[in-house]
């Protein structure tokens, strides 16, 4: 079943200590552990979006900014189809969007904040949030750990433990692709099956 921020944190063995809007850095400086969710309260769910609330104008420009970008490995994808892959892997019942570590909490959500779609540098991973129309409404959710390494650790145990409990509708939906959330590529031990390649520069 649907599971916010809390209950994530606490099914890993974590404890949400800080929550911050889109676009505002955590003041920890610490390694640690972040969620990034449609949900401003951790301990509740955010209300249903049976679609994906995509923007089409960043799709576009995506797909003119990245020569490279392929769909089903064919070129010069439309932004409709684009959108569509995305909405594919779109869990219409989850509020957490997005799994992460940190060597810094302040360095890494801020580089994420600054992130141009597409681009290589600060944080590639999870760029997929940077096509959601409604990133200003995010919030992140993070719990500091006392390592690089122990920070690892709570990522692997988030990402399981979001596995674990995704509904079987979900499940059915995405078919053979594991059940991550929307905007990670890899869950241990495998990488999330996608149409879209060739994504950044």
């Amino acid at each position: 079943m649907p599971i916010p921020a809390n209950a994530l944190f606490r099914a890993a063995g974590l404890v949400v200590e800080g929550t911050v809007p889109w676009a505002t850095r955590p003041a920890e400086k610490c390694p640690g552990v972040y969620a990034i969710s449609l949900a401003a309260d951790p301990g509740r769910n955010a209300p249903l979006l049976t679609t994906a609330p995509i923007c089409h104008r960043t799709i576009a420009a995506w797909i003119k900014g990245v020569p490279t970008l392929r769909l089903d490995n064919c070129p010069s994808p439309t932004v409709s189809d684009v959108a569509e892959a995305l909405s594919g892997l779109w869990l219409a019942d989850e509020s957490v969007l997005y799994i992460g570590k940190a060597t810094s909490l302040r360095s890494r959500v801020g580089q994420f904040f600054e992130h141009e779609l597409g681009k290589a540098r600060p944080h590639k991973g999870g760029h997929w949030i940077k096509t959601l129309a409604n990133i200003n409404d995010l919030h992140v959710h993070f719990c500091s750990r006392p390592s690089v390494r122990d920070a690892e650790i709570a990522e692997s145990a988030l990402l399981k433990a979001f596995v674990a409990q995704v509904s079987t509708h979900s499940r059915r939906l995405l078919g053979t692709i594991p059940p991550i959330p929307f905007a990670n590529r890899r869950f241990p031990g495998c990488a999330k099956r996608c149409r879209i390649t060739g994504d950044v520069v």
